[in-house]
């Protein structure tokens, strides 16, 4: 669920929505759709369903991460707190997975990330994502999100489970001349290992 307002900080893109009132509406949204009936009373296909799979929701991809790059004080705080109205939300969504976007293991310090996730309100969630949009490894990947579950620990959110983007960090996050790549689509990538169940200390991965 990407759908903060605003320029995202990278200049990457500036926002899915035009002003707060939209990004407050979204989680209403992605979470009726997820577990809510259709109109003709009955779950619809992309719809979950007691006993089914449950949806996984990765909540704003990089916008905790991003926060240094916003103006402002105010411009962080209000950020901080439309996700975690965000939590609110989605945690009624009994059905639902949600994650907080936690960022990637050569971006934010453990410590640090932590810190915004608590504050964002990860404790109301299933958990917290990593490496989403990244190249890391996944052992990489893996020992980042131990690190954070610790420092939210240390923070009084214990049990926080943690899932790991592998779509893309096959080859890892370095190219043939040893230099970390960041860009979008660089060259070399490959698809990762595929979805599994608790290892490496994530739930899934």
């Amino acid at each position: 669920m990407f759908a903060h307002f605003g320029p995202d900080g990278a200049d990457h893109c500036q926002g899915t929505f035009a002003d707060r009132g939209e990004c407050v509406a979204e989680p209403e949204t992605v979470g009726s759709e997820a577990t809510g009936p259709n109109r003709a009373g009955s779950a619809s296909a992309g719809q979950c369903r007691p006993g089914s799979p449950r949806p996984k929701v990765i909540v704003e991809p990089d916008s905790l991460a991003q926060l240094d790059s916003l103006p402002t004080g105010s411009a962080r705080s209000e950020r901080t707190s439309l996700i975690a109205y965000a939590t609110e939300v989605l945690a009624t969504r009994r059905l639902v997975h949600s994650y907080l976007d936690g960022g990637n293991a050569t971006w934010i310090k453990p410590a640090v990330m932590a810190d915004r996730l608590a504050a964002a309100g990860v404790e109301k969630m299933r958990g917290f994502a990593v490496g989403v949009a990244s190249f890391d490894a996944t052992d990489i990947s893996s020992t980042y999100g131990q690190q954070v579950a610790t420092a939210l620990s240390g923070l009084g959110v214990r049990g926080a489970r943690f899932v790991i983007d592998t779509s893309r960090n096959g080859n890892g996050a370095m190219d043939e001349n040893g230099q970390h790549v960041d860009s979008c689509n660089p060259a070399g990538r490959r698809l990762g290992v595929p979805s599994s169940i608790g290892v490496g200390g994530a739930e899934y991965r």
